[in-house]
This record gives structure tokens, sequence and C-alpha cells, in this order.
């Protein structure tokens, strides 16, 4: 495993794991499919899907956030302001492209500044070509 590997597994640890303010357990946000993939810098434009769960008492308005490190970049979220009622789910896509070969990574973020309810998911990607 190369030293870029770990930085970036550090910084996906370290961005899903800790956010300030946050209150657990009243939103959820996963990804569909494989947390990781391969992508070729040829292609340059994906998508990734991703699943948000209102898991609070009350309806909530969650804005998105999309952030791409490293060999990736966020191109958009589909919405930027989701509103669910409790226990509704909003399976979100997000663009992104691959900038150059290496590994990337793209974040996603949704909150409600309301309550707090703050969560997060990552695509760890290995970008291949030239």
């Amino acid at each position: 495993m190369s030293l870029r590997t770990c930085v970036l597994g550090f910084v996906a640890s370290s961005v899903l794991s800790f956010w300030p303010g946050s209150v657990a357990g009243q939103v959820t946000l996963a990804r569909q499919g494989a947390t990781a993939d391969t992508v070729s810098v040829a292609a340059n434009a994906y998508r990734a899907a991703f699943t948000l769960t209102n898991r609070g008492a009350d309806s909530a308005t969650y804005y998105v956030s999309c952030v791409g490190m490293g060999a990736a970049a966020c191109v958009t979220a589909e919405r930027d302001s989701i509103h669910l009622a409790p226990s509704q789910q909003f399976a979100l896509t997000v663009d992104y492209r691959a900038t150059r070969a290496g590994r990337g990574l793209v974040v996603v973020r949704a909150r409600d500044p309301r309550s707090g309810a703050r969560a997060s998911a990552a695509l760890l990607l290995t970008v291949v070509g030239s």
C-alpha cells in the first residue's frame, strides 16, 4: 500500500467519522454499491448513487454538498437540498470526474442546520490511464 493510499484512507475515515456538532442517528447517507471503484481518466464522466435517510422524528431539509480530493473532482450533486419526512429515503446521484491517474476520493455530505443532523459518505477511487 502506498503512502498516497494511506493518506487518502486517513482523510476518508477522518471526514466520515468526525464532523463537529453532528446529531448522531438522525440521518444516514450511504453509498449504493461498492465504496471503492476503479475508473479511467479517458472516460472522465462518472455517476455515483447514494441513499439519504431521515431517521429523526421530524421532517427535515438536508443541504447536500460534494467534494473531490486527489485524482477526483465532484462535478455536481443531483440536488442542493432535499426535504424528507421521518423515515423517508431519497436516492441521490452525484456526478464526478477523474482528473488524473492515481487515487481519489469523492465525499458527499448532507446536513440539516435546524437540528444539527449531519451525515457523510465517500467513494474511494483508483484512477487508471494518463
